[in-house]
């Protein structure tokens, strides 16, 4: 069980959804609502429509990859009204999904139904939540804008979307409450953390790329023990998928968390095919839309940061633990014993 020192407001809400393989994280005050990426397909609009939601203050979307930005065409399409959308342009995404946002975020921008912020970088303040709740954006650097996906940095490394992934902090009352870094890589992280004013530190961190890889498979465990080191949360999540193209959280980001901090619990919202090579069914019905819960594939499934739990208040694993201690190979527990 996890706590975090804030007094939170009555109403505040941080839900890590699980949309299966992507990211999806709502936040919500008693004034404003805010999206930090969208996940892969329609989830977040049947969330929505279950909490009867039909504008949203401010969209922050961190990169281009369709697991990250398909939930907003979805929206747009749906007649959910959006404020603001923070994002970065990205040249070299070819994808449809990819052009289509653009242009309904055009359009929107034009008939001014939306402003549509495309210079995402470090020192902006997102501040739609209220006086209380902000959301700090501490990366992609200026240079790495400047520089672009598909350029190169000073040392030669590739410059990729996920480099120039838009990493944010949700503060309560300027106290950190959780980190969450899109698909930042190795490269992207070296930039972060070149400076000396890196302040990543939260309760709460959202591992990147969905406990794959950040980079290349020899650059990964140490980009992910700096990373854990640099934000030193009392609790990770990884938002995952229970899918046949990806296995993760892979193995070796598992142990690079465990090396970081031994410790430190990780709460993945789908189970691993190397966790359970059946699906299993939950008995506990879900508090929040969650795209596992149905078919047995759900782990923490949705996770839920509120007042009374997590946010000022003890952060409750108990279910959770219980359900991971039940299974035939919990990798989560394997890379923790391995790590003592």
């Amino acid at each position: 069980m996890t706590s975090t020192s804030v007094d939170a407001p009555p109403g505040l809400e941080v839900v890590v959804l699980d949309v299966g393989h992507g990211s999806c994280i709502f936040i919500s005050t008693p004034t404003a609502t805010a999206l930090v990426d969208t996940g892969p397909n329609g989830a977040i609009l049947e969330f929505l429509r279950e909490r009867g939601l039909t504008y949203i203050d401010v969209v922050v979307i961190s990169h281009a990859d369709h697991d990250h930005i398909g939930g907003l065409s979805a929206l747009l399409s749906n007649g959910i009204g959006i404020g603001r959308v923070i994002w970065n342009s990205d040249g070299m995404k070819r994808t449809d999904a990819w052009l289509s946002l653009a242009y309904q975020l055009d359009d929107l921008a034009e008939s001014g139904q939306t402003i549509a912020d495309d210079e995402a970088a470090k020192g902006m303040d997102i501040s739609e939540l209220g006086p209380r709740v902000a959301i700090e954006v501490h990366a992609p650097r200026l240079r790495l804008r400047r520089l672009g996906v598909g350029g190169r940095d000073k040392s030669g490394s590739h410059i990729s979307s996920n480099s120039m992934s838009v990493v944010v902090r949700v503060t309560v009352d300027g106290e950190p409450l959780i980190v969450i870094p899109g698909d930042l890589d190795s490269v992207g992280l070296s930039h972060l953390s070149d400076t000396s004013t890196l302040d990543l530190q939260a309760p709460y961190l959202v591992l990147p790329h969905h406990g794959g890889l950040m980079g290349t498979p020899a650059a990964t465990p140490a980009a992910i023990e700096h990373l854990v080191r640099a934000v030193d949360p009392t609790v990770v999540f990884i938002s995952n998928g229970r899918t046949a193209r990806w296995d993760n959280p892979r193995d070796d980001v598992l142990m690079a968390v465990r090396r970081a901090k031994p410790e430190l619990p990780i709460v993945c919202s789908q189970l691993s095919k190397s966790c359970s090579a059946a699906a299993q069914p939950r008995t506990i019905a879900p508090e929040a839309y969650s795209a596992g819960w149905r078919n047995g594939s759900s782990c923490a499934g949705t996770i839920k940061l509120t007042p009374q739990s997590g946010i000022g208040h003890t952060f409750d694993r108990s279910e959770h633990s219980r359900f991971i201690a039940s299974l035939p190979t919990p990798r989560c527990i394997a890379a923790h014993r391995h790590a003592l």
